[in-house]
């Protein structure tokens, strides 16, 4: 159970690390990328899919641990 657990946490973590990195690529070429936009459009929606996806990261895993 304790390992399960200690599993979970840590896949869980290194995912929202890799999401993390991602977004935060995206904002250091912010500047050289976006003269146009479209592209500045296109990088708010990428960013916004990235949160999304990290939100729902942390609830399917607060619903794998708490639920039976």
């Amino acid at each position: 159970m304790l390992c399960t657990i200690s599993g979970l946490i840590v896949s869980t973590l290194i995912r929202m690390l890799s999401l993390f990195m991602q977004v935060t690529s995206i904002f250091c070429c912010f500047e050289t990328l976006c003269d146009d936009k479209s592209e500045l459009n296109a990088l708010r929606l990428h960013v916004n899919s990235q949160r999304e996806s990290l939100s729902n990261l942390w609830y399917n895993s607060y619903l794998q641990y708490y639920l039976p």
